[in-house]
C-alpha cells in the first residue's frame, strides 16, 4: 500500500480502522459509520504456477477476468451477527467483549454461503483461494516463501485456540494486504480441492490437511496444525470435508467479482461525505485495480464513486 508522505499518519490510522471497521460516523447525517467496501481488498485476475516443475497450472483467479474483492480478514463473529442476527444454528460461541473479533465458526458451508449471499458476496473456489494466497508467483507461503513461527496462528505458536483476526501482522499477503490465510481457522471454499487434467488423466494431489476427495473442501489450516506449505511435494495444504461439517477451527471469509459489485454499489456511494473515504480505499487497492475501474468509469452513466475509487487508485 502506497501512502503520500505529506498525510501518512492519517492514511495509516484509516487503514486500520477501515478493515476492523472501526470508522466513526460522517458529521453529515445518513452517512453510513462504516462502508463493507473499506472492508474488501483488490486481487487482479491473473495465472500461475503452484507447483513448480509439475503440473498444476490452472492456479488462477477463476471466472472473474476483471479481478476479486476478498476480505482482508476472516469473517468476525461481530459481523456474522450483524448480518444474519444470530448465531449459526448448531454453533457454541459468544461475542462479548473482545470474543467479537474472534473468526466465526462452526458453520456447514451451506450457513456459510447464505452469509455470504446476505453481503451480496460468494465463497472462493478452492483455485481462487489458492491465487489469492500464493499469488502468481506461487510462494509456499501466504507471506513469502520461507515459514515464520510468527507469521500465523498455528500449533507451533501454542495458544491453544483461534485469535482475533488480523493479529498476526507479518503473515499477510504482500501487496494486497490479506490477513490469516495461514493459521487461526481453516477457511470454506465453494467447491472440492483443485485437480488438474492431463494426458494422464485426472491427478488429484495429496491433501495434507486430511479427509477425502468429497463435495467440498476448506483451506489455510489453522491453529490445530502445525506450519505446512499452501502446496509443495507433501500435497496442498487442503481439507476435503462433507459440505455438512462444521468444527471450532473451520471458519469463512468472502470473495466477489470486483466489476459486479461495484457496478451494482456504486450509485448509493456517490455522495460528496464519502468521497474522501472511497479515494483512500482506491489508493489502498493501488495500481492494480486501475484498468478495471478505468473501464467502469468511462461507462455511459457511471455513478462518481466509481471516478472516486478510480483516482484514488491513481495515486
Amino acid at each position: 500500500m502506497r501512502f503520500r508522505a505529506c498525510s501518512g499518519l492519517a492514511r495509516v490510522v484509516w487503514a486500520c480502522a477501515s478493515v476492523f471497521g472501526l470508522l466513526g460516523c460522517s458529521s453529515d447525517a445518513g452517512t453510513p459509520r462504516s462502508l463493507e467496501l473499506e472492508r474488501l481488498a483488490f486481487v487482479p485476475s491473473g495465472s500461475g504456477s503452484v507447483y513448480e516443475g509439475r503440473v498444476l497450472t490452472g492456479h488462477d483467479s477463476g471466472s472473474s477476468p476483471d479481478g476479486l474483492l476478498v476480505d482482508r480478514l476472516e469473517v468476525t463473529r461481530a459481523l456474522w451477527l450483524e448480518t444474519l442476527g444470530e448465531v449459526p444454528a448448531g454453533a457454541r460461541w459468544d461475542v462479548d467483549g473482545a470474543a467479537a473479533s474472534l473468526p466465526a465458526v462452526g458453520m456447514d458451508r451451506d450457513q456459510a454461503v447464505a452469509l455470504a449471499a446476505a453481503r451480496g458476496m460468494r465463497l472462493p473456489t478452492s483455485t481462487e483461494w489458492l491465487w489469492l494466497a500464493a499469488g502468481s508467483r506461487g510462494q509456499p507461503y501466504p507471506y513469502g516463501n520461507q515459514p515464520m513461527q510468527s507469521a500465523a496462528n498455528t500449533l507451533e505458536v501454542g495458544l491453544g485456540r483461534a485469535v482475533a483476526v488480523g493479529t498476526f501482522a507479518s503473515g499477510r499477503t504482500p501487496g494486497t494486504r490479506i490477513a490469516d490465510l495461514a493459521g487461526n481457522v481453516w477457511e470454506w471454499c465453494a467447491d472440492a480441492p483443485p485437480e488438474v487434467v492431463a494426458p494422464a488423466g485426472v491427478i488429484r494431489f495429496p491433501l495434507v490437511g486430511g479427509g477425502e476427495w468429497l463435495d467440498a473442501c476448506a483451506m489455510g489450516g489453522s491453529w490445530l496444525e502445525p506450519i505446512t506449505p499452501l502446496h509443495g511435494e507433501a500435497g496442498l495444504l487442503a481439507r476435503g470435508l462433507d459440505a455438512r461439517h462444521r468444527a471450532v477451527d473451520l471458519g469463512m471469509r468472502c470473495v466477489a467479482d470486483a466489476a459486479a459489485y461495484l457496478r451494482e454499489r456504486a450509485a448509493s456511494w456517490s455522495v460528496p461525505a464519502l468521497r474522501e473515504r472511497l479515494l483512500m480505499v482506491g489508493e489502498s487497492w493501488g495500481r492494480p485495480a486501475l484498468p478495471m475501474l478505468s473501464k467502469l468509469a468511462a461507462e455511459q452513466g457511471a455513478p462518481a464513486a466509481l471516478g472516486w475509487l478510480r483516482e484514488g487508485a491513481a495515486r
